[in-house]
């Protein structure tokens, strides 16, 4: 079958759980499925369907096996199983994405070393964690989104601007997270 896929990067509704993975955006027959535009995510070990921005209770919808729907997610999954991430595909995600920049400061604040995350400071030039400049504020705001889940409208501006540079650095976190899974799936 061949998928009319809109994006697999960018979801077409909005869908604000930070567990849910996405695997594209498709264009349906409104007459086959009632809609036009699909959004296909995982949950777990759930699978879920978007088709609307209408508020997430009311336009996701589980999929059972054996139905039309399932088929087609099925189709999407085998034909998307996990990106290869890249520097490019991060800074437009950063770019686009409060979650992604927030997600991100924590994930290249994970890679400092312990004593580097006590002192807000970079000692090793060892290519993961954050550079000397950045070590001190980036790790305060990491600190901040750990308790609280998010950055302030500030912090936002600040980090999503800095994170680009890292963009690369991610881009190596979020492809070793994936083989990481597909071992476990294996």
């Amino acid at each position: 079958m061949k998928l009319n896929y809109i994006s697999t990067l960018n979801p077409s509704f909005v869908h604000d759980c930070e567990s849910c993975v996405f695997h594209g955006s498709l264009k349906v027959s409104k007459k086959t499925f009632g809609f036009e535009v699909l959004d296909f995510y995982t949950c777990g070990d759930e699978a879920l369907v978007r088709f609307d921005d209408a508020p997430q209770d009311n336009v996701s919808v589980l999929l059972d096996i054996g139905t039309e729907l399932s088929n087609l997610f099925n189709e999407v999954i085998s034909q998307n199983r996990q990106p290869e991430w890249n520097a490019n595909l991060i800074r437009e995600r950063l770019l686009l994405s409060d979650k992604w920049v927030t997600q991100g400061v924590i994930r290249i604040y994970e890679q400092q070393t312990s004593e580097e995350q006590n002192s807000d400071a970079t000692f090793e030039n060892n290519g993961v964690g954050f550079n000397g400049t950045d070590a001190l504020p980036l790790s305060n705001f990491a600190k901040f989104a750990i308790k609280t889940g998010f950055l302030t409208k500030r912090q936002m501006a600040y980090a999503r601007n800095k994170m680009l540079k890292y963009s690369g650095q991610l881009a190596r976190i979020a492809n070793s997270k994936g083989q990481t899974q597909e071992r476990k799936a294996a």
